[in-house]
């Protein structure tokens, strides 16, 4: 289960940019999931809800979406407030 550790790097980099901006909380994420990365979108949702309890992120929605022809993983956007 990659997704664990997804969600991890996920929310360290989420965490960081919310710090660079001076944002006290993040609201919700969208990322770009390629179709060849062999993403679980349950499982990485679950993840992320685990991970980020107790932190800025806690409660953020992850918002996925699919990403033809690709392995990538893309934080697209980010909301946060101040």
């Amino acid at each position: 289960m990659h997704e664990a550790a997804l969600a991890l790097s996920l929310l360290s980099i989420v965490l960081k940019e919310a710090e660079t901006v001076g944002a006290n909380r993040v609201l919700s994420i969208t990322v770009q999931a390629g179709e060849y990365a062999a993403i679980n979108e349950y499982a990485l949702t679950f993840a992320w809800e685990i991970a980020a309890k107790g932190t800025a992120a806690a409660g953020a929605q992850l918002l996925l979406q699919a990403y033809p022809g690709s392995r990538d993983l893309i934080i697209e956007s980010m909301e946060v407030q101040k």
